[in-house]
């Protein structure tokens, strides 16, 4: 076979390039792991101070059991380490297992944290899509 007349091909920037974008998720979930570990910290950190401002009679323990955890690349948790934060949170009306009953109004602290929070949670999400596609080779 003769040696082609043209020919068409991507260079060797170019291909690397694509093969990067190929990866691109190896970078993003990077980048995304260390959104999520601020963005989990934002809300523990404020999840806490709203628990001294929006529960009637704060006591400190729930608010010395919230954690804020990256529970993968794309996901942070904010959790409880008492059984009643969820009723605070959300209220409570009936009867528990041990047969006493509640009819107590919620006191969000939780949702206020991540809705006072919005614009830096898409902020951060939206760096680390930025620097991936640059690490990727986007720019």
């Amino acid at each position: 076979m003769a040696d082609p007349l043209v020919n068409v091909a991507f260079d060797p920037k170019t291909l690397a390039i694509a093969e990067n974008f190929m990866h691109f998720s190896s970078f993003l979930d990077v980048e995304m792991a260390i959104a999520m570990q601020k963005i989990a910290v934002m809300l523990q950190d404020t999840a806490v101070a709203n628990t001294w401002s929006a529960f009637t009679a704060p006591t400190g323990n729930l608010a010395n059991s919230i954690l804020g955890v990256v529970a993968g690349p794309y996901e942070a948790d904010l959790t409880v380490g008492v059984p009643y934060g969820p009723r605070l949170e959300w209220g409570y009306q009936g009867t528990d297992s041990l047969g006493r009953t509640y009819n107590n109004a919620p006191e969000p602290y939780a949702m206020p944290a991540i809705i006072s929070n919005e614009a830096a949670i898409m902020q951060l999400t939206e760096e680390a899509m930025f620097t991936s596609f640059d690490k990727a080779g986007g720019k």
